[in-house]
């Protein structure tokens, strides 16, 4: 929380320089040894080096019409994401207009510090952690104002409920 306070405090050409030094998401394969070790794992986990041509064709084309239109690269907390997940999401964005697209680019670089400060954690016993994102995927952004209620079922007579 601390961390978001300090870059939602930030001026607004902070805040773009500081989506600016994001990486493309979809970059070249050849550039991924430039990145951190997390955005390499990220990267790998989302499937973006398993491309076909076709598909990192539309990828580099679409990186390339969200870069000109908003003026940063495509953000997105892509831990747990799939490559179809991706391209749905940028496409969906590419919808947004400008002032949108900038806070949930800022929120985007908050789940990924988030993320990876969680993952940073030796944890014994229960490993990982659930994460529930409702998407829209029509427009590939954040389902708002939806209820979502999360059941763990262990046995049948024995469900316990998340809200």
């Amino acid at each position: 929380e601390a961390m978001s306070k300090i870059v939602d405090n930030s001026s607004s050409a902070q805040k773009l320089e500081l989506l600016r030094s994001h990486p493309d998401l979809c970059a070249k394969f050849e550039t991924l040894k430039t990145l951190t070790t997390a955005s390499q794992q990220e990267q790998s986990n989302v499937g973006l080096n398993t491309l076909t041509d076709e598909e990192r064709t539309k990828f580099y084309a679409l990186n390339s019409e969200y870069r000109d239109k908003f003026g940063f690269p495509f953000i997105l907390a892509a831990r747990n994401a799939t490559k179809y997940t991706v391209l749905s999401a940028i496409e969906g964005r590419l919808e947004l207009e400008y002032d949108s697209e900038f806070s949930g680019a800022i929120h985007q670089v908050h789940k990924i510090a988030w993320m990876r400060l969680l993952s940073s954690f030796k944890i014994t016993g229960q490993k990982g952690f659930l994460t529930c994102h409702v998407l829209d995927t029509a427009h590939g952004c954040p389902g708002v104002h939806r209820y979502v209620r999360l059941y763990e079922n262990t046995r049948i007579s024995d469900i316990s409920c998340y809200a």
